[in-house]
């Protein structure tokens, strides 16, 4: 560091790190459909029929994932900005909770609501039984990603701390 160079604060210095560790969330919450898509084609059945002159499946997968990029995109600005929050309020008030994880849960949840709606308003009577087998998995499904991106957040929160 230079005598002329300005020092950082310790509020600037938290809205550095929260900054970086939403950005890496941010990216983790994009990529992981296609790790589970790439994932999920190599553990698939290898005596699947295809013909010849098709694409390689992890070139399908790939388009598959940037097809999806319009549903991604606002959910990875949803999780990045929310880690910027958690992340600064670690940083500052050194509050470590599993709300992240908590708000993950609750979102997977609500992403199985507008498939559900047309159901839940036609046949209410017959909505709870389904309601809480798909909003459940959709529940474990943040669960899951919620863990993720908790973990993603301390380790660059960890290494950032380390490196700076």
């Amino acid at each position: 560091m230079h005598a002329d160079e300005p020092r950082l604060g310790p509020d600037d210095e938290s809205r550095r790190l929260a900054s970086v560790t939403a950005l890496v969330n941010g990216v983790v919450f994009a990529l992981m459909p296609l790790i589970a898509m790439l994932v999920a084609g190599e553990l698939a059945p290898s005596n699947i029929v295809r013909p010849q002159d098709a694409a390689p499946v992890w070139l399908v997968t790939v388009w598959t994932w940037l097809q999806m990029w319009t549903a991604i995109l606002p959910l990875s600005l949803i999780a990045g900005w929310r880690t910027f929050v958690h992340a600064r309020r670690w940083l500052l008030a050194r509050q470590h909770t599993w709300r992240g994880v908590l708000e993950a849960v609750i979102c997977g949840f609500l992403c199985a609501m507008p498939i559900l709606a047309p159901g839940i308003v036609t046949q209410p009577t017959k909505a709870p039984p389904y309601i809480l087998v798909y909003g459940g998995l959709g529940a474990i499904i943040g669960l899951i990603v919620g863990l993720v991106l908790r973990t993603a957040a301390l380790s660059t929160l960890s290494l950032s701390g380390r490196l700076a």
